[in-house]
């Protein structure tokens, strides 16, 4: 048995990266000056044939622990979105999901990225590569509003909580229905309005801009709110109507102060149960 396999190496470094990229096992071993003779492509080959690691997608992998490799269990979703390229940022409603505000569990897990990753499934659950707002790329601010964390010991980046709530309102293409929007916005307990105008400043589109005024306008009382910290994006607001959701063709309410033209069932949030 070549020496890499009992000297606790490889061992090591699969106890503590669950999910890992190939270039990171290279980093790894060439840090840890591995012995033994054989390449990092012929040690996934030996893991992989006995069970111990499974590939995701090219050059990514997760590890199957010891004594389990019958196991059924699929590696955690977040951490293959925040850690299946390098520049990955967990956005949209991946990032609801790992900050515990998602309303519905989804199978499509979005990550931003500059490189040219492809669109993949792993065990049923698609990992969509999106580009970063325009906005942001022309800046050379793609991480604006973004944070660490961790996820099963493992660092991954994710966009705040503030930069989330104004990503799902203005995409909502990646976060299901109003409806999933506003139940997992719901479940918000504080934001902070300062740190969301400078990035509504940077996107410069003033239909989301009064999309986010309406909605922390409409939840005062819950995320304490005040109007002093309304005004700086009652600014970014556009001058005439606009509609909330140009492919609604329903029954709408102009709601003045935003000069947003909302769907009724949005506006009165149609969806909840009668009390």
């Amino acid at each position: 048995m070549p020496e890499v396999y009992k000297n606790g190496d490889m061992d090591t470094f699969l106890r503590s990266h669950p999910v890992f990229r190939l270039d990171e096992l290279r980093v790894y071993r060439s840090a840890s000056r591995a012995s033994g003779d054989r390449s990092v492509e012929s040690l996934l080959q030996y893991y992989q044939r006995t069970g111990r690691i499974e590939s995701i997608r090219q050059g990514v992998y997760a590890v199957v622990p010891k004594g389990d490799t019958n196991s059924q269990a699929v590696a955690d979703p977040l951490l293959v979105a925040g850690r299946c390229v390098p520049d990955a940022v967990i956005v949209h409603h991946s990032a609801l999901d790992f900050h515990g505000l998602a309303y519905s569990q989804f199978r499509t897990y979005t990550f931003q990225t500059q490189s040219t990753a492809r669109r993949f499934d792993y065990r049923g659950t698609s990992f969509i590569p999106v580009l970063p707002p325009s906005a942001l790329k022309r800046a050379s601010n793609e991480l604006m509003e973004t944070t660490t964390g961790e996820r099963y010991g493992l660092t991954v980046t994710v966009s705040t909580i503030e930069r989330t709530l104004v990503d799902v309102i203005n995409t909502p293409r990646w976060s299901g229905s109003w409806e999933e929007i506003w139940r997992s916005l719901d479940s918000l307990e504080y934001v902070d309005p300062a740190r969301m105008v400078p990035y509504l400043r940077a996107l410069g589109n003033a239909t989301t801009a009064a999309r986010v005024g309406w909605f922390l306008d409409s939840h005062r009382e819950q995320l304490m709110i005040e109007e002093a910290q309304l005004q700086e994006i009652h600014t970014l607001q556009p001058t005439k109507p606009v509609y909330f959701d140009r492919t609604y063709s329903g029954p709408t309410r102009f709601v003045p102060d935003w000069n947003l033209v909302v769907p009724v069932y949005v506006a009165d949030t149609g969806w909840e149960e009668p009390t």
